[in-house]
């Protein structure tokens, strides 16, 4: 009974494993067509790949083509490994595809090996490049240089007559680039936030200095007013003069 037992879970353990004369593994599948084909869930428990223990030294991995799993490399923060080797060719990296229904093979993401990553796009030469719109809650751009300069006692704040002349040109404002150039080159955030706060800052000044003009202007017109008014007064009391005058020399002339 115990031998017919065993030689039964043998056959059902057989029909859902199998090993192909090709050398071809299948686990939970019958007709396995790679190495080893797993139909539902595995679990790999990677090596201690601290960078400064046992299995410090990868040169075995060199022009194997092989892809190493283990994890905290790092020697601490215990991070999933994964490293992989190009083998005798390329740049190496990871690649990952959608294989539809239809056929069609549609490369989703690219990791080269240099550390650029691509979402859609290849070839890739920036360390991160979207073919599409991307969507994030904050951007920070540092290591960048700032407008701050404008505010220097030796910047030589160009004039609005000048900015016209070069707008009425170059249909663009100096220092930013043309629809022509952007569409050809794609802009720069960091550096066209910088530029276009330069321009911001410098408008501020003009309108710092246009205020200083009205202000100096508004004073003027009161001051003119109130000269006005003295004058408007003594003429007024002038002309009182003269009327009483006239009346007084009126009134002598029927006397006599």
């Amino acid at each position: 009974m115990m031998l017919f037992s065993l030689t039964l879970m043998s056959s059902q353990l057989f029909a859902q494993n199998k090993l192909e004369h090709s050398g071809y593994v299948g686990i939970s599948t019958p007709n396995p067509i790679a190495d080893l084909e797993v139909n539902g869930r595995f679990l790999i428990g990677g090596a201690n790949l601290d960078r400064n223990g046992d299995l410090r030294d990868l040169s075995y991995l060199s022009n194997s083509g092989k892809m190493l799993i283990g994890w905290n490399r790092s020697a601490g923060m215990g991070e999933t490994n994964f490293i992989s080797n190009q083998g005798p060719g390329g740049s190496g990296g990871f690649s990952f595809y959608n294989y539809t229904n239809d056929g069609d093979l549609k490369l989703l993401m690219l990791m080269n090996g240099n550390g650029n990553i691509g979402i859609g796009t290849n070839p890739v030469s920036d360390r991160f490049s979207v073919d599409g719109r991307i969507r994030a809650r904050e951007v920070v751009v540092t290591d960048m240089g700032w407008a701050d300069h404008v505010f220097d006692d030796r910047y030589r704040l160009p004039k609005l007559s000048e900015v016209g002349r070069y707008i009425a040109i170059n249909k663009h404002l100096p220092g930013i680039p043309s629809a022509k150039e952007v569409s050809e080159n794609g802009v720069r955030v960091g550096e066209m936030q910088a530029r276009l706060l330069e321009k911001i800052e410098e408008l501020t000044l003009h309108m710092i200095a246009q205020e200083k003009r009205i202000d100096a202007q508004e004073k003027e017109i009161k001051i003119q007013k109130k000269r006005n008014n003295q004058l408007t007064a003594e003429m007024r009391k002038f002309q009182g003069k003269v009327s009483l005058e006239k009346h007084i020399l009126e009134k002598n002339k029927r006397l006599k």
